[in-house]
């Protein structure tokens, strides 16, 4: 089978089970895309534009709940920064 089904398969599984709990499918694809720009911005070149105590290598220390409490300063704190394609990003 196609890798990119396999992949957009695997994306659906818990985004189908966190949509009978209440959160749309648009919510957990922007959760994802957040996650996935914060782990990748060093190989997208965009790291300088972040503030240092806001990076994926510090959110992944963290546990459960202090671990979700961090992860909202972060979207918060690059809703802010000058470079307006991470605002955007963040922007809610």
């Amino acid at each position: 089978m196609n890798t990119m089904i396999d992949f957009a398969q695997k994306l659906m599984v818990p985004a189908k089970a966190l949509q009978t709990e209440g959160l749309p499918i648009h919510a957990y694809l922007t959760e994802l895309t957040w996650l996935l720009f914060l782990k990748m911005a060093p190989i997208l070149g965009k790291i300088h534009l972040m503030p240092s105590d806001y990076r994926w290598e510090e959110l992944i220390q963290k546990s459960d709940r202090e671990q979700y409490n961090y992860y909202q300063e972060i979207i918060k704190a690059l809703s802010q920064v000058n470079d307006p394609f991470i605002a955007g990003l963040y922007a809610h």
